[in-house]
């Protein structure tokens, strides 16, 4: 889409939803991985929108998923900084022209990424996942996930991949009897996770957390549902215990695990069960990314690079993570 289109499918949904009238053209910011991101200045307020991903929308249960998380989000928000979308006419998931949209207040915070990431970031992550995982709280829309296998199909991605003569192909090939591997891994791990569950945001990847006056606001909820808390704390140390060069800093790793304690406690925790889940949100990833990168998920050619490009960098993030297992186990047991 060109930016008069963008410009004009907004105008349209501000229009239609009376939230203002939009001055000026749309301004496209950095967002998440699948939607896009647009400042959009108005005569009375700034607004930060999201584009929703029409080849995502379309997807059986996304919808539903998406109202589901607006709800999570505004429950926590009650209790820590959340932005949430607007809910206009009952609505967060508003629709125009054919397309979906979420509206949200323009915030002037910042995410921080590692090597930036400081001991007090640490602190205030881990004190807040130990709160929402704490706070246990209900929802009665929002249900638990069934508990069957789930097994990606890696040599077909293969088959389609040397079809294509796609340039990461070698380096996928070399991965995907680790692939099958780590999928039956988190497999065997499923069931006895799925018997402790609270309802949390489950993607607290440090772009999904704005910062401002050093006050942590959690962003981006549609990942959110039930999850083991101590699969989600394990994600968590991963990503902001990081010191900027794949490795993880102890020092970082304690804080923000001592500071999730001070809320919950991590004493009952099966670790090498939890462990072995460390994998699942990666395969996931990798799975949905290589549909992209194939033109399974979409044809669109900026889609296809993406996807190309999260294909590479998630294998990577696979390999880091299986190598830090040893002395991920040692500092989770200390």
């Amino acid at each position: 889409m060109s930016i008069t289109e963008i410009f004009n499918d907004i105008k349209e949904l501000f229009n239609k939803y009376k939230i203002g009238n939009v001055v000026q053209e749309p301004l496209s910011i950095s967002g998440g991985l699948m939607h896009k991101m647009f400042q959009v200045t108005t005569e009375t307020n700034i607004y930060a929108v999201k584009w929703l991903n029409p080849s995502i929308m379309q997807r059986n249960g996304v919808m539903q998923n998406m109202i589901n998380s607006e709800l999570i989000a505004n429950a926590f928000s009650k209790h820590l900084p959340v932005i949430a979308a607007l809910n206009i006419d009952g609505q967060n998931v508003l629709h125009s022209n054919n397309k979906y949209y979420m509206v949200f207040h323009w915030i002037e915070g910042t995410s921080i990424f590692p090597p930036l990431i400081s001991e007090k970031h640490c602190y205030k992550i881990g004190n807040s996942l130990g709160k929402i995982h704490r706070l246990n709280i209900t929802i009665p829309e929002v249900k638990k996930n069934n508990n069957d296998s789930i097994i990606y199909n890696w040599q077909q991605y293969l088959v389609k991949g040397k079809e294509l003569n796609t340039f990461w192909i070698d380096t996928y090939a070399k991965m995907v009897d680790k692939l099958i591997y780590w999928n039956t891994l988190i497999n065997e791990s499923k069931y006895k996770l799925s018997e402790f569950m609270v309802i949390s945001h489950g993607d607290l990847d440090p772009k999904n957390v704005m910062w401002y006056q050093d006050m942590p606001y959690f962003i981006d909820w549609e990942a959110a549902g039930y999850v083991n808390p101590y699969q989600e704390l394990l994600e968590v140390l991963n990503y902001w215990a990081n010191n900027g060069n794949g490795e993880l800093d102890k020092v970082k790793f304690k804080i923000l695990l001592n500071a999730y304690n001070e809320y919950m406690s991590t004493k009952t925790a099966d670790w090498d069960c939890v462990l072995n889940s460390g994998y699942a949100g990666m395969l996931g990833w990798l799975e949905y990314n290589l549909k992209r990168a194939l033109g399974i998920e979409s044809s669109d050619e900026e889609e296809n690079e993406l996807g190309a490009e999260q294909v590479i960098g998630t294998i990577k993030e696979l390999e880091r993570y299986d190598n830090q297992l040893i002395i991920l186990k040692k500092w989770l047991s200390e």
